[in-house]
């Protein structure tokens, strides 16, 4: 990683630590270019557990037990189809391009079913050929995301803090039946964070509980979510009995003039 890499994941780290807290690790995506090989020491599920996996099983080990994992085609369990579509990694099939999936179960007619799956955020197919998951304390490659498993308030805090540079809400889309392409391939596409629901499948094989939300951000955009996360604490708390938040005297002065305001009128 160059140097400014570094400081980025090493700062948004700290400041993962220092205002969260967070029940699992949060993790980083790496997209594997073609003629890039996995990192040396990163798990392979076909060669290390016999057997292929899905790619939300994966990164729950990651996030609770902080092994490093790499995925190419053959460590993907064709019990879920659409992640390697998703990924890339396979043509989309036109079983799943009609709906055959989604037709009754999340939508009512084949015509809703062929449109929802034309919204799945998915790369192009062939431009990557595996996906490497790893803790973001121990990276040691050039990660192109972080996701952070959270709770609503921690939410509330890191999408606030993606604004702080900015000033532009978060805007995505979300169908929360596919975590993959909400939570992963949307923000790499994007390139920019997003707020996303884990989905059936990260919640029966990842382990995923109902309080958690997954808010996943693109490298660039760590620093700019530190200071934002400092803004926070800086204008949300107080450091004494009886002081009063920052916020709180912006709100209390607004309401005074608009008090003003009304009584004059």
């Amino acid at each position: 990683m160059s140097a400014a890499n570094i400081e980025a994941v090493t700062k948004f780290d700290e400041a993962l630590r220092e205002h969260l807290s967070l029940k699992s690790l949060p993790l980083v995506v790496r997209f594997l270019r073609r003629g890039e090989t996995p990192p040396e020491g990163a798990g392979r599920p076909l060669r290390d557990l016999g057997a292929p996996v899905r790619p939300c099983t994966v990164w729950n080990q990651v996030r609770h037990n902080g092994v490093s994992v790499a995925m190419l085609l053959e460590d993907f369990s064709t019990a879920c189809p659409p992640a390697m579509f998703i990924f890339g990694l396979l043509e989309s099939t036109r079983e799943w391009l009609d709906g055959d999936l989604s037709h009754g179960i999340y939508t009512n007619s084949r015509e809703a079913a062929v449109r929802m799956e034309q919204h799945v955020p998915r790369l192009a197919t062939g431009e990557y050929t595996g996906l490497v998951f790893a803790p973001l304390a121990r990276v040691d490659f050039t990660p192109d995301l972080v996701m952070v498993y959270c709770d609503s308030r921690e939410a509330m805090r890191l999408v606030t803090a993606a604004s702080w540079t900015t000033g532009e809400p978060l805007r995505f889309s979300m169908a929360a039946r596919g975590l993959c392409a909400d939570g992963v391939a949307q923000p790499f596409l994007l390139g920019r964070p997003v707020l996303a629901v884990p989905c059936g499948g990260d919640r029966t094989h990842g382990g995923t509980q109902d309080d958690e939300l997954v808010f996943t951000a693109p490298l660039d955009a760590l620093l700019g979510i530190v200071e934002g996360l400092d803004a926070f604490r800086r204008t949300h708390s107080v450091s004494r009995l009886g002081e009063q938040a920052e916020i709180r005297a912006r709100y209390a002065a607004m309401s005074k003039a608009l008090d003003a305001q009304l009584h004059r009128s």
